[in-house]
């Protein structure tokens, strides 16, 4: 791992930040000036920005309820909106696992924990997402076979990997992959329009009457869950 990537695993700045600090000479590996290109070893190599050891970050695990009109990011950019980070008071940096579209609403993981991060949003862990979603018409049988099959979304195969109908025009969706607005693009694919979207379940956590806009720590078994 290059040392930028580190830094930020380790929660101390953002990726970008770490690389202007390393540029600043404001970074050392083993007492010497750290490059940005450096690649480090967490277990061997002394890493100190201003003097002062990179210590081990204290993990944070939360779990968010996310209202819609609220950004899944840090910092809004140039997207109109506030950040889902100021429904959150805690004192360390944490960044959203993945995202909600501004539009959509439910279960949001926040963490300082760049494996965990990895672990949840790396393709290859194929870990599960479910939804629960208001069209504005009912899909047909061939639209389900569609979805479930694949539709091209910019050069990539969206599928739904479950498609399951509980009510007129209410379903329940599970994901497997982390195409940015998948549902709502294969939706519009068909000829539909979601009208509500929300998470309810990543992986093994779910949503558990946590009441939308409010937050709480993950418990113990559940973050070990998470890991499996």
């Amino acid at each position: 791992m290059r040392l930028a990537k580190y830094i930020a695993v380790m929660g101390y700045c953002s990726r970008r930040q770490a690389e202007l600090l390393i540029a600043s000479q404001k970074v050392t590996l083993n007492g010497r000036l750290a490059l940005i290109t450096s690649p480090v070893d967490p277990q061997t190599d002394d890493i100190r920005i201003d003097g002062n050891p990179l210590n081990p970050p204290r993990f944070v695990y939360i779990m968010l309820n996310k209202p819609p009109g609220y950004l899944s990011t840090c910092s809004p950019g140039q997207e109109k909106g506030k950040s889902v980070l100021e429904l959150v008071a805690v004192d360390v940096r944490i960044f959203p696992v993945g995202r909600l579209d501004k539009d959509s609403r439910g279960l949001l993981i926040l963490t300082n924990d760049g494996n965990l991060t990895f672990k949840l949003t790396h393709p290859s862990f194929a870990k599960e997402k479910e939804y629960l979603v208001k069209t504005n018409s009912p899909f047909s049988s061939k639209d389900e076979q569609l979805l479930t099959a694949g539709i091209s979304l910019n050069n990539t195969l969206g599928k739904f990997h479950s498609i399951d109908r509980v009510g007129e025009c209410q379903y329940r969706i599970i994901l497997r992959q982390g195409i940015k607005r998948q549902i709502r693009l294969m939706t519009k694919a068909v000829g539909r329009q979601v009208l509500d979207l929300q998470r309810i379940r990543i992986h093994s956590l779910t949503l558990s009457g946590l009441p939308e806009g409010k937050w709480r720590y993950l418990t113990e078994s559940e973050i070990a869950s998470l890991f499996l």
